[in-house]
């Protein structure tokens, strides 16, 4: 389920089950040019409200300066946008978790995907994610560094 940042009442990490699968929280801030990730599921587990949108995070008719993506197993779960960083609330143990990303996509052909993606999976302080991109209707790989 997607939701925006409408949704502050309900903080991306709780009723999540960080047992099963990896997860990744991604937290990007366009204006700032930040990008932060935490795949430590310890942290995202211990942390159900650990990170919330606030009152004025909603980005009405403007475009949200920042985004939280979650992921689970490459897959991505759960979004929410913000219009300013003073819109996300997180608590110490959250932002002492964070470490600087980068992203890129690739663009593997279909018979090499499915080894791409295994290969990437085996580097350490690697996270794949799978995109579906239009108007080619293909999926593709994009990948945070941490």
């Amino acid at each position: 389920m997607l939701t925006s940042c409408k949704d502050k009442n309900n903080p991306i990490l709780s009723d999540r089950n960080f047992e099963e699968g990896k997860w990744l929280l991604v937290v990007e801030n366009n204006v700032e040019k930040t990008l932060f990730v935490i795949a430590d599921q310890r942290v995202l587990k211990s942390n159900p409200n650990g990170l919330k949108l606030g009152a004025n995070a909603y980005c009405g008719g403007t475009t949200c300066d920042g985004f939280i993506s979650l992921f689970k197993d490459g897959k991505l779960v759960d979004t929410q946008e913000f219009l300013g960083m003073s819109d996300l609330l997180e608590t110490e143990e959250i932002k002492k978790a964070y470490k600087v990303a980068t992203t890129e996509c690739i663009k593997p052909e279909e018979e090499v995907f499915r080894q791409t993606w295994d290969s990437l999976q085996a580097i350490k302080n690697v996270y794949p994610t799978r995109r579906h991109i239009q108007p080619e209707d293909k999926d593709i790989i994009c990948f945070y560094k941490y």
